[in-house]
């Protein structure tokens, strides 16, 4: 079953994480239409997940767009343009495999 995939920032605070991940869902739809049109018809199923930091963001949004998978990334302007969210398409399912869900509390 094909799944989108949006991933955020673990530094960032959780509702920030969500904002974020939103954004970049958004910027995919507008990017990545046609992959969009073809998920949200036949499955609709997204995946949420985190890395650690902008450096391991910024490490996977390359990696995943050398690898030409559908990656857009997003930048927030209210913080300094940094790089806090990413959504990529199905085919960045097995690269994105060990990768934690994101925003989960400490229990």
């Amino acid at each position: 079953m094909d799944k989108l995939y949006i991933v955020a920032r673990a530094d960032l605070p959780l509702g920030l994480q969500f904002a974020q991940g939103c954004h970049a869902l958004r910027l995919f739809v507008a990017e990545h239409g046609e992959v969009d049109k073809q998920w949200y018809e036949t499955s609709n199923n997204l995946v949420v997940l985190s890395v650690p930091d902008k450096h391991a963001l910024a490490k996977l949004a390359y990696d995943l767009t050398v690898q030409d998978i559908e990656v857009s990334t997003f930048r927030e302007p209210d913080l300094e343009n940094e790089l806090t969210a990413i959504a990529a398409g199905p085919s960045a399912q097995r690269h994105l495999s060990t990768l934690p869900l994101a925003m989960r509390r400490a229990a």
